[in-house]
């Protein structure tokens, strides 16, 4: 059975996303464009990973769909680890 839900992986250049902007706003453009590939390189590495795992093949397409979608936020989390960013909320 199909699942009428997509993947959605983070476009950096079109986010709304307040962490992003934040990070964006500590490291620069030029250390942000270097993260963006990172993340891009860390969200493939992880996908071929995963889905070769046979608790992925054997999971449901919801199920398969949640575990992909969770890989853009770890991916995000390593790569903002790496540049020592930790998002701070502002009031």
């Amino acid at each position: 059975m199909a699942t009428d839900k997509g993947i959605n992986f983070t476009d950096w250049d079109r986010s709304s996303s307040k962490k992003l902007a934040q990070f964006k706003e500590k490291v620069g453009n030029d250390k942000f464009n270097e993260a963006k590939i990172k993340y891009g390189q860390e969200l493939y590495k992880q996908l071929l990973r995963n889905i070769t795992t046979i608790t992925y093949r054997r999971s449901s397409d919801d199920e398969k769909l949640k575990i992909i979608n969770a890989l853009d936020s770890d991916a995000i989390d390593k790569i903002f680890s790496q540049y020592n960013f930790k998002y701070r909320i502002v009031k």
